[in-house]
Parts: C-alpha cells; structure tokens; sequence
C-alpha cells in the first residue's frame, strides 16, 4: 500500500530523494526503529543479525477515512512505534523515546548510528495533512521480551527479522525506512 506515491524518505544527513510540489507539513510525529541481536549472532549489529520491533497500531477513522470504510479494511497496519511531541517532552528524541515506552512497555540502552535520524513524508489518508515521521535507530533495553502495549492505540507487537520486516511492514514509506536503517546499521559496523 503506497500512502503517497511522491515518497519521500531520507537520512537527514545524506541525500533527499525527489518529491514533486511538497505541501506544508502540518504534522509531525517521532519514533524508534528498535532493534535488538538475534539469538544466532547475540554480538553483531548488522542489519542481517538485528530484530526489528514492529507494532500492529489500530487504524482510526478520520474526515477521509470514515468509520463506515473501515469496514473492508484490516484493524490494524504494520509500523513502526512512533507519535506526536508533547510538551514535557524536551527534544524531539525524547518524544520518540517516550512514545517508544508509551507504546511497547520497553526502553533503549543507546542510540545508535550516532544519533542520525531518518524521514518518512507522505499524505495522512486519515486527516490528509501532509506528514512528516522522524525516526531514530535504537538498542532496545534487556532483551525485548518484556513488551507490553498500550492496547488504546496498538494491537499487537512483535519481533521480526530486518530483511522480513521490511516485507512486513504495511506501507512503502516504511519499507523505505528499514532498508535506509539496514543500510546505516551496516554501514556503522564496517
């Protein structure tokens, strides 16, 4: 499912790709690509040995999304975690932490990739605002196991492998994410 198809995903620090006539963003939100080592390779950080978590976040009626439409759609789409700043929260990271927490009951022991962030854009089909989605790459605290969600906005979560939660994830901008994280996971590794 493509949101938007003049995507947009970027590591702030790199190039951005193309995005025809960009409206305004009006709305932003903040999150963690959390990973955590598989039990094959519990050492290594590459995007071949991390787990991702995913969660399955309740899809919401909204002004183009009525509730009646809802009905021939799924409950719920695969992401990441992620939400709005609130005004405790100091930095934009420390929303996404928060709402990582919020979400899944589970913190991080540190940032990784030096703390580069990486952007998703697109169309919210739920209001039609354009959005912009922040997301950090983080090491989950423990060993992730302890996952409990916030049953208001989420469904279920899980951990997936990164080559299958890229197929995983429900839309395209996601997809671009995780493979933009994989690359940077692996290019920190090197």
């Amino acid at each position: 499912m493509i949101r938007d198809p003049s995507l947009q995903v970027n590591n702030v620090h790199s190039t951005t790709m193309a995005h025809h006539a960009l409206s305004p963003v009006t709305e932003r939100s903040y999150g963690i690509v959390l990973v955590r080592p598989s039990s094959a390779n519990p050492t290594s950080l590459k995007s071949k040995d991390v787990e991702v978590l995913l969660i399955h976040q309740h899809l919401r009626p909204g002004p183009r999304l009525p509730s009646n439409s809802l009905m021939s759609l799924p409950s719920s789409f695969i992401a990441l975690p992620k939400g709005h700043k609130e005004p405790a929260d100091s930095t934009d990271l420390a929303a996404a932490v928060r709402e990582l927490h919020e979400e899944t009951g589970l913190g991080m022991s540190r940032i990784l990739c030096g703390e580069k962030a990486i952007k998703e854009r697109y169309t919210n089909p739920r209001n039609g605002k354009e959005k912009e989605n922040t997301f950090w790459i983080g090491l989950v605290e423990g060993n992730g196991e302890r996952v409990k969600i916030q049953v208001e906005e989420v469904e279920g979560a899980e951990w997936e492998r990164m080559e299958e939660a890229i197929v995983k994830v429900t839309y395209e901008e996601t997809k671009a994410v995780l493979r933009e994280a994989a690359r940077m996971l692996d290019e920190e590794q090197e």
